[in-house]
């Protein structure tokens, strides 16, 4: 009885979980339509073609990486994902995400660049990679090393390794494209809003946060 007792109370933790982060997804959904509105955007364009101002491509292309960052955090957690739990087909959508979103935010790097904003080398890099037409090649976060395809990509790397010089090798690591995994949701949020607060003037800053007391 004890145990049909516990087994009930983590089944409904779990639902009112499950419930509570769909509100904080819709909760921080409408804080990022209000922000792109600043911008004359109703939500993040699907085409970075369509921004021109400077200030409005930076921020979207923060609005990807907190977006990336909180992916790649969740899938390098074996508490939250994990493949014998959720299942091989659930963490490949989730790896899938983070592989759409890295093309994404690759995009808004070149629109960035294409606008006049300022670039670190780094991502100075990935903006000449990417008009060179060098093709991202997808890589496996966390708990998606353990897919199949995943054990595969990396057992012809090392082949690779063996036959060719180091040099000449594409390594199949996260700096190879351009991400950091231990980068955590908090720092990139942090430092996007702070880049965020200096590009704005005072006066957008207030309005925007008149906009998300209403």
């Amino acid at each position: 009885m004890q145990e049909y007792l516990a087994e009930l109370s983590g089944t409904l933790a779990r639902k009112q979980q499950r419930k509570k982060t769909v509100l904080s997804q819709i909760h921080k959904q409408a804080l990022l339509d209000k922000r792109a509105s600043i911008y004359g955007f109703a939500i993040r364009p699907h085409n970075p073609a369509e921004v021109s101002d400077p200030k409005a491509a930076k921020h979207f292309l923060n609005e990807v990486r907190s977006e990336l960052g909180h992916k790649i955090s969740r899938i390098n957690n074996p508490m939250l994902c994990s493949v014998d739990r959720d299942g091989e087909i659930a963490i490949r959508q989730n790896n899938d995400e983070i592989h759409r979103l890295m093309i994404s935010r690759n995009r808004w790097l070149v629109r960035c660049a294409e606008v006049g904003v300022d670039l670190t080398p780094e991502e100075q890099l990935i903006v000449d990679k990417d008009r060179s037409g060098i093709r991202l090649r997808k890589a496996f976060f966390g708990c998606a090393k353990d897919l199949p395809e995943a054990q595969k990509q990396a057992a012809e790397v090392a082949q690779k390794r063996q036959r060719e010089p180091e040099t000449n090798v594409i390594a199949d690591s996260a700096e190879h494209y351009e991400v950091n995994d231990d980068v955590t949701p908090e720092e990139v949020e942090s430092s996007s809003v702070i880049e965020e607060e200096k590009a704005l003037g005072d006066d957008a800053i207030s309005a925007y946060i008149a906009s998300i007391r209403l």
